[in-house]
């Protein structure tokens, strides 16, 4: 079917933090030369070379015209750490208003309801993790990163259109099981996002983001009555990259067929029921409900903190895993039927940011007390999900002991020369790396963060002992 058919006054918005390979390659694809929808940037009136548009409400924000060799060009936004407030109510509903006139002086990107046009579809891209994307290019690092789900929740109570149905993000793992949790209030508020496309671990971008991004707008052309993130599955798999999706359970039949009618997708207020998907979880996903687990872990601070959102950030250089410092693992049971029973034992795999990444070396990490009568094993290579075996400890067996049925507290000390065991990160200055944990009971396999009794869903970052922006939260 032509292009003709795809339009029906669609819009579109890339923006990008790091390389723009993937934006350029989704622009020229969505755009009218071949699905026919049209970026909403167009609607700002370009500076007097022609190679920037302006937006009178946001006149430091950089949207101009990106080229790459063999990619061609796009207009692209390339925002800096400072508007990531604007970005946070922009995205829930992002309008363009228009003024009239030569030259459109005094057109801008709004969030209120004085728009001339809003976008359908808004895709974000950049390095990703902890809940924050960032990039080099758009002059932060992971330290001052945007915080996307928790800059958007700020402003859930704020009257939408419900226009825009669904966000992209080609960034790795903010679309993965650990981090679900935090797009249900965007998903369930009122006229919410369809859904929220991405990757559940690492994205490689580049050239391999850009062949997705066009396969995927291509899907969308072709095939009319495809769902969407069945396309964002399919241009994945393609070129073996792991996609991840967190949608309403009601929108997965929405297609492009559809959402070019004149009524476009649904509203889907009344739908509460949130799903994860990704190639292990295919076809039913994994239903995300927000509500505490039955068991929870928790790495504590010294002085008994609990490192956890939303204190828990890369800025806030006064939480997190101190070298020479001490701490512990708590593992706490919520539910009143359930115990820990005094000689067995779980598991505890320790990831460094994500899964597949090979770096993770406990012993680099923690020190662990030795307690009396306390049994603790070291396990090698126990994440079945690194991309390869490295020789390291990366997890513990822990064997609980009489009187821990409800809590237990694994003693450790953070290494004098961890941050140098983990180097500075490439984009960050003030933490060097996330750490998370997945909780395996007795006798099932580690190779599935879903067969956990819990995933230790905030993560904690590793500080700098010398280096400090003195901040806190």
């Amino acid at each position: 079917m032509g292009s003709r058919a795809v339009n029906r006054h669609r819009r579109f918005v890339w923006i990008e933090f790091e390389d723009p390979r993937d934006g350029i390659a989704f622009n020229r694809t969505m755009s009218s030369t071949e699905v026919g929808w049209r970026n909403l940037l167009f609607d700002l009136p370009p500076d007097k070379r022609g190679q920037s548009r302006i937006d009178a409400a946001n006149p430091t924000l950089n949207i101009g015209w990106v080229a790459a060799k063999d990619f061609g060009r796009a207009l692209i936004m390339r925002p800096k750490v400072d508007h990531s407030k604007f970005l946070g109510e922009w995205l829930l509903n992002p309008g363009v208003k228009k003024e009239r006139g030569a030259g459109s002086v005094g057109s801008k990107l709004t969030f209120a309801d004085d728009f001339t046009d809003q976008a359908d579809f808004v895709a974000v891209s950049g390095h990703g993790a902890g809940g924050m994307i960032w990039g080099k290019a758009s002059g932060g690092d992971i330290g001052d990163g945007f915080e996307i789900a928790n800059e958007m929740g700020k402003h859930l109570d704020k009257p939408t259109t419900g226009r825009i149905k669904y966000l992209l993000l080609p960034c790795c793992f903010l679309v993965s099981i650990h981090n679900a949790e935090s797009w249900l209030p965007i998903l369930r508020k009122n006229k919410p996002l369809h859904g929220v496309l991405g990757y559940g671990e690492k994205y490689l971008g580049d050239s391999t983001g850009a062949a997705v991004t066009r396969r995927f707008a291509s899907l969308l052309k072709s095939n009319l009555t495809m769902p969407i993130f069945e396309a964002w599955r399919r241009a994945n798999e393609a070129v073996h990259q792991p996609w991840g999706a967190v949608i309403l359970n009601a929108a997965r039949k929405d297609n492009m067929k559809q959402w070019i009618t004149e009524e476009g997708l649904p509203d889907l207020s009344a739908e509460k029921e949130v799903r994860c998907f990704d190639g292990d979880s295919m076809p039913d996903g994994e239903e995300v409900t927000g509500k505490p687990k039955d068991i929870e872990a928790f790495f504590v601070m010294a002085d008994g903190s609990l490192i956890q959102s939303p204190m828990n950030r890369p800025a806030n250089d006064l939480m997190g895993l101190f070298p020479g410092k001490s701490g512990e693992i708590l593992l706490r049971v919520n539910k009143k039927d359930l115990s820990f029973q005094p000689d067995s034992h779980v598991t505890i795999l320790f990831y460094y940011f994500r899964p597949a990444k090979t770096e993770m070396d406990l012993d680099g990490l923690l020190t662990f007390d030795r307690v009396p009568g306390a049994r603790l094993r070291f396990l090698t290579d126990a994440n079945a999900r690194k991309e390869k075996k490295t020789g390291k400890h990366d997890a513990i067996e822990y064997t609980f002991l009489p009187g821990q049925e409800k809590e237990a507290r694994i003693r450790f000390t953070i290494s004098e020369n961890a941050h140098k065991v983990y180097k500075d990160d490439e984009n960050g200055h003030f933490t060097h790396g996330l750490f998370w944990m997945a909780v395996f009971p007795q006798g099932l396999p580690l190779s599935d963060p879903r067969k956990a009794f819990t995933m230790y869903k905030h993560g904690a970052w590793l500080r700098d002992p010398v280096k400090k922006r003195g901040i806190g939260f």
